[in-house]
């Protein structure tokens, strides 16, 4: 190709431009470069100025077709040039079916564009050709090619490059022309840079490689031509500014010199620059932010002028200043990140005299203001800064700035702030390990003993005693400090039994660092007993550090396996249970798995040879092998290696030597992970255990044993022995006399059962055999009483294992899996059922785990049941057989029927135990009557329920205290939050569908919410809210509340028909916060408000609820008031929310009202009494947080949210006002209608449009009501302090109309 080049030139300069432009392949190109290298500018050849001449011919030519295309015109046929500038003629061939009759206007215009689309590709495609050998030309090795000749080529690209934007081939040739040119200095560069260097810089910015920002860098110069103050470039500017936020630029070195370079050429750039430095300081990550740093410190290295004066004054002093004043800890760091720049260069000249100059009037002044965040920013500013000094001042100045910033120091490390004590104490090790040997000797002896003695026993903040492990850590890289530490450092001893976890994980981590210290030896620091004591029972984070520790002494690499085992028995020895943690995590810290395989075999040998093991020590050898199977399992090799040492008489051997019931846990797990070949010992060794009702319900140790014995009858494949027997056992009520129909009902269950087929079982002994051999036993000995107890008690063990069964997700799937399910579920039912028809007479050994694994295991079945419909309908369509239908085919399991039966049981729990409940406490005053009030709001079908949970608590009120009462309620308590939080589960999991049952589920949280009250009035005079048994009511209490507010909000969330149920459910949460307030105290109803405060808005709305269902049906927004006084009050006495009375009753305290209360008494009201008549004085200083943090909630969301939940609430509140008014309770009144008018609707405050066009028309008929009859009230009442109240009352109700006149 390369003598195709040369003869087209030798022969003609037209054809040698054709064969450029045609030609443009690399190989091709590589071809044209030898040939225009090897040509030379002899005096004798005038090629070259031809060439030169005729390429700028072309090329002008060129860029004038070019842009008559893009205008729109056409070239004449008559110019002289080559045959591509002329413009063609039409085509005269019609296209195929159409007729020139048919040729549209608008089909020319389209062919016309192709046309011309097609030429300016051909004529681009030139360009890129000439630019090409224009590019070789200049680039000339000899320089052959004159820049006089090519100037005129390269000033016409260069000036129509903004043409050429689509073609970015031809523009990255035109601007590396103009780059060239620029580098070589040639003549008349200052030319080619206005349109090539916004070309370079943008193609930087878009495309973000390492090489463009480079070339951009390389042109610097340039832009010093550049007028800045002319708007004309105003796109360059933001170009360059750009630059600030670009990546690119920020993590290159010659974009951050070409960042600092931009801050010397104009003021206002640099402003603009400063900006976006600032505006991303806040957001900016570190390697951002150091960027920042390292770019100002350039600029202000190099600027001068104006430009040093703003980047001084405006941008590093502002930098120093929002670094101590930030809001932010956060922004503090970032803004200390930036100027990190200038710290890390302090050693330059005049850059430590200029940090002084800007930091020293603020710093010293911000380590002692007030506030202690403030403190805390100017403190690490210091350290950063350390030491702060004044390079041009003598040393006498010097010694004592130095000593000013030690007495600061070793002032703030007792600060009253932990943040600042914290970073006092890491400050102070960070200046002694990089000053050591500057620092005076009694300065370092000073902190370091204060750090020591003092803030390492800091009981106010964990933080502080974590901050000095670290900064000890960190005082340990520099070896001149490890002397005076050897004395230190077992000071810190204690804090390896640190309360705190990251406290005793920075000692572990400490501990390590020693290790590799040869003057320092970690037992020295921390005995080694308190170092095995924190391995066997600390947390996994210290443990494996631990056990990183101690490798290298119990069983280290580089010695014989051998001797290493020797090592670790001695570990075993001296601390059992430490030994058995450190195989926990030897494999993931670097032990050989075949080294621990050995371990094993010697730990086994140990166990069974006749050697002098206390209980101890065997516990802790079965402990470590369970934890070494555990970790070798997944290594095949090392798991057929341990197959081969487990046998029968090992285990055998295991079983019968030991007794504590975590030895028996290691030995089942390690049958589960390590099967052996015979395990019937193992198995009959499960069975007594399952069968040991008493191991369960008695030592709670045990319980995980129970665990291990259920996974490895699962890994052997009896889980369906395992399961027919726990059905046996729980089927084991019908033996409990007095229960004939449950009876009846088993034994059609037996009989049902006995016509199906069995399949073999695989379990190596059939456990049913070993059951009917326990039942055989000692029941001929005992009846009545004891034998229905001991049948409850068995029942309910079983029910516990089942409970944990569905616990863990491999005996979970297996048990819903299991042909044994249905069986298994009756069980549980009749249990269930059991306990609740006898709990009278066995309420002392009533547990709730057949509850919660009966609701557990309804719940789960109903979810796989949801799961295998979705499978069903899904392998329908694809023609697919259902996998699994077993239990989507059972109808026994819906979550709907199963709940309406327990709520049927649990019904009668509250009302029995009342029945049976005696007590000399006397029912208080009008508690009939709220009942009575109570029921009125409830519908038929309950109110029988409720009449007699009230005449029960009337009737027990005769006879005597049992000790055992407050344990009673606390059983029934614990039942019925149980049953509680398995409904709000479900609902959750919307697996409850039916409207009627979750009607149903409110009714019982309203009961149970109602049941808590009474059992709080009844015992409120004996003052007996004492003991262990009243703090789990009080607890119970706290999280029924959590579980009746959330299925409030599910249920009205999924239907709007039980606004009823809802809004008594709402009423009975909000008047137990108040009632515990008055009764029990403020911090029981503290935990309670606190527990409804993310349901408030919920509760709120189930409140007004009520009030909207009281307006036929009309909304309360559209209707005016069509009731009289009467009728109000007649209202007033269907809603129970004394709640609102207690809220009013605070309000009235809080504004001086107490004193006419003295004098008028209220009497005994239908809402239960908000006021004390025995005692108004103690009520008066009492103080109600609870009730004052309830207002002051309802108030901010009535206000924020829904007008039409706001006037609901005050119709409710207007009911209640004209009910006590006809009562002649005047202090409520007063209260309720003050906290209307003054709290709610603000009168006197700046109110809403919104609230007074609803008031006009649909509550203004209500206060005017109001006003008159409390007019009347006033005329015909003699007394005087309740004339002045209803006066003041009568007030805020006429502020309220005058407010809402037009």
């Amino acid at each position: 190709m390369e003598d195709n080049f040369r003869k087209a030139l030798q022969s003609s300069l037209e054809e040698f431009l054709d064969l450029v432009e045609k030609h443009q392949s690399r190989s091709e190109k590589s071809c044209l470069k030898t040939l225009v290298w090897s040509l030379n500018n002899k005096p004798s050849s005038n090629s070259i100025s031809k060439l030169c001449d005729a390429l700028s011919l072309y090329t002008t030519r060129a860029i004038f077709a070019f842009e008559n295309l893009s205008n729109g015109y056409g070239q004449e046929d008559g110019e002289e040039g080559n045959e591509i500038f002329k413009t063609p003629s039409p085509q005269k061939k019609r296209r195929r079916r159409i007729t020139r009759s048919q040729r549209s206007p608008i089909h020319e215009a389209v062919r016309t564009e192709l046309e011309n689309d097609r030429r300016r590709a051909k004529i681009l495609n030139s360009l890129r050709g000439y630019s090409y050998l224009a590019q070789l030309c200049i680039m000339h090795p000899q320089k052959a090619f004159p820049p006089a000749d090519l100037f005129s080529t390269v000033h016409t690209l260069h000036d129509k490059l903004v043409l050429f934007e689509g073609d970015c081939v031809l523009q990255d040739c035109i601007t590396a022309i103009c780059e060239q040119w620029w580098r070589d200095s040639l003549p008349g560069k200052e030319s080619l840079i206005a349109q090539s260097l916004p070309c370079l810089l943008a193609k930087s910015l878009s495309v973000g490689r390492k090489i463009d920002v480079h070339r951009v860098y390389s042109m610097r110069e340039a832009f010093t031509f550049f007028d800045f103050m002319d708007d004309s470039i105003d796109d360059l500017k933001h170009m360059l500014v750009r630059c600030a936020l670009t990546p690119s630029y920020l993590r290159t070195e010659d974009g951050r010199r070409f960042l600092a370079f931009l801050f010397g050429l104009n003021a206002q750039l640099v402003k603009e620059l400063i900006t976006i430095f600032r505006s991303q300081i806040p957001f900016g990550r570190n390697s951002v932010l150091e960027a920042y740093g390292e770019i100002l410190y350039k600029a202000w290295r190099f600027a001068k002028g104006s430009s040093l004066e703003e980047i001084e004054n405006n941008c590093i002093q502002g930098l120093v200043e929002g670094a101590i004043y930030a809001s932010s800890k956060t922004l503090a760091s970032s803004i200390r990140k930036v100027l990190g720049g200038f710290i890390s260069q302090r050693t330059q000249d005049g850059v430590e005299a200029f940090l002084y100059r800007l930091q020293e009037p603020v710093l010293f002044r911000a380590l002692q203001v007030a506030n202690s965040n403030v403190r805390r920013n100017a403190l690490l500013l210091l350290v950063d800064m350390f030491p702060l000094e004044d390079p041009v001042a003598s040393k006498e100045e010097k010694e004592s700035l130095l000593e000013k910033q030690f007495v600061l120091l070793d002032k703030l490390l007792v600060d009253d702030c932990p943040d600042v004590r914290s970073v006092a104490v890491e400050g102070a090790c960070r200046i002694l390990r990089l000053f050591w040997e500057v620092v005076p000797s009694t300065i370092t002896v000073k902190l370091l003993s204060k750090v020591m003695d003092e803030m390492a026993h800091d009981t106010a903040s964990s933080a502080v005693r974590c901050a000095v492990v670290d900064g000890m850590i960190y005082l340990l890289d520099n070896p001149q400090s490890h002397e005076l530490l050897k004395v230190l450092l077992p000071k810190l001893a204690p804090l390896l039994d640190d309360p705190v976890l990251p406290v005793r994980t920075a000692v572990a981590d400490l501990l390590l660092t020693l290790k590799d210290i040869r003057a320092l030896q970690f037992h020295k620091v921390v005995n080694l007993d308190s170092i095995l004591c924190s391995l066997a029972t600390d947390q996994c984070l210290v443990a494996q550090r631990l056990t990183r520790l101690l490798i290298p002494s119990y069983f280290p690499s580089k010695v014989p396996v051998s001797e290493a085992c020797n090592r670790f028995i001695t570990l075993v020895k001296r601390s059992p249970l430490a030994a058995a943690r450190f195989c926990e995590y030897a494999v993931s810290e670097g032990v050989p798995p075949k080294s621990l395989t050995e371990l094993v075999k010697v730990l086994i040998s140990l166990f069974m040879a006749p050697t002098d093991l206390d209980t101890k020590e065997k516990e802790g050898i079965l402990l470590a092998i369970r934890n070494l199977c555990s970790s070798l399992a997944s290594n095949q090799s090392c798991k057929i290696a341990l197959c081969e040492l487990f046998s029968c008489d090992n285990f055998n051997c295991m079983l019968s030597s030991t007794s504590s019931p975590s030895a028996y846990t290691a030995i089942l797990k390690i049958a589960s992970i390590i099967p052996p070949r015979d395990i019937s010992v193992v198995v009959k060794h499960c069975i007594n255990l399952i069968m040991d009702h008493s191991a369960v319900l008695q030592n709670k140790t045990k319980q995980e044993e129970f665990r291990a014995a259920h996974k490895l009858i699962l890994a052997w494949g009896g889980f369906d022995d395992l399961l027919e027997t726990l059905s046996k056992l729980l089927h084991n009520v019908s033996n409990i006399a007095g229960s004939g129909s449950i009876a009846s009902e088993i034994n059609r269950s037996k009989q049902d059962r006995s016509r199906k087929s069995h399949r073999k079982s695989k379990w190596p002994i059939k456990m049913s055999m070993k059951w009917n051999t326990m039942k055989g036993r000692g029941q001929s000995h005992k009846s009545g009483k004891d034998h229905n107890e001991e049948s409850l008690t068995i029942a309910i063990a079983a029910a516990w294992q089942v409970e944990n069964l569905l616990a863990e997700e491999d005996t979970r799937k297996a048990l819903l899996a299991s042909s044994k399910l249905e069986h298994l579920s009756s069980g549980l039912k009749l249990t269930v059922q059991m306990i609740f028809r006898l709990h009278s007479d066995f309420l002392d050994c009533m547990v709730v785990s057949p509850l919660r694994a009966y609701m557990a295991l309804i719940m789960h079945v109903a979810v796989r049941r949801s799961s295998l419909k979705d499978a069903k309908y899904s392998c329908s369509k694809t023609k697919n057989k259902d996998p699994d239908t077993s239990v989507a085919s059972s109808a026994k399991f819906g979550i709907d029927e199963g709940l309406q039966e327990l709520l049927s049981w649990a019904g009668e729990l509250f009302i029995i135990h009342h029945v049976n409940n005696t007590s000399k406490v006397a029912t208080p005053p009008l508690q009939g009557k709220r009942k009575h009030i109570h029921v009125q709001c409830q519908k038929s079908r309950r109110r029988g329920s409720s009449e007699e949970i009230s005449n029960a608590t009337d009737e027990g009120t005769n006879g005597k205290t049992d000790t055992s009462e407050a344990g009673r309620i606390a059983l029934v308590t614990r039942i019925a939050a149980t049953i509680l939080k398995s409904i709000a589960d479900s609902n959750a999991l919307s697996l409850v569908t039916q409207v009627p049952v979750k009607a149903r589920c409110l009714e019982f949280a309203s009961t149970f919410i109602q049941y808590l009250k009474q059992q709080i009035e009844k015992w409120s005079n004996a003052q007996k809210f004492t003991g262990n048994d009243w703090k789990y009511v009080f607890i119970c209490m706290k999280s029924s509340s959590t579980y009746a507010a959330k299925l409030l909000y599910l249920c009205l969330k999924s239907s709007s028909e039980l606004a009823t149920e809802a809004s008594i459910v709402a009423n009975n949460l909000l008047d137990l916060v108040t009632l515990s307030e008055s009764v029990v105290g403020s911090k029981c109803a503290v935990s309670v408000l606190a527990a409804l405060k993310p349901w408030m808005p919920d509760l709120l709305i189930a409140v007004s609820s009520s009030a909207n269902a009281l307006c036929s049906d009309e909304s309360l927004d559209t209707v005016k008031s069509k009731q009289g006084f009467d009728e109000l009050a007649e209202d007033g006495k269907q809603f129970s929310a004394s709640w609102i009375v207690s809220l009013a009753n605070v309000e009235c305290s809080s504004v001086n009202a107490t004193n006419f209360r003295k004098s008028h008494p209220p009497e005994g009201h239908a809402m239960g009494g908000a006021s004390n008549n025995n005692d108004d004085s103690q009520t008066k200083d009492k103080l109600y947080h609870a009730t004052l943090d309830l207002m002051e909630t309802i108030i901010k969301l009535l206000q924020k949210g829904d007008a039409r939940i706001l006037h609901a609430i005050v119709k409710i509140i207007l009911s209640l006002a004209a009910l006590f008014l006809k009562q002649k309770s005047y202090g409520e009144v007063f209260g309720l209608l003050h906290f209307t008018c003054v709290k709610l609707l603000g009168i006197g405050n700046v109110q809403e449009k919104g609230h007074d066009i609803l008031l006009n028309q649909c509550l203004l008929e209500y206060f005017e009501e109001a006003n008159i009859h409390i007019e009347k009230e006033i005329e015909s009442l003699g007394d005087q302090n309740g004339e002045e109240m209803l006066r003041v009352a009568k007030g805020l109700v006429e502020n309220v109309l005058s407010s809402h006149k037009v």
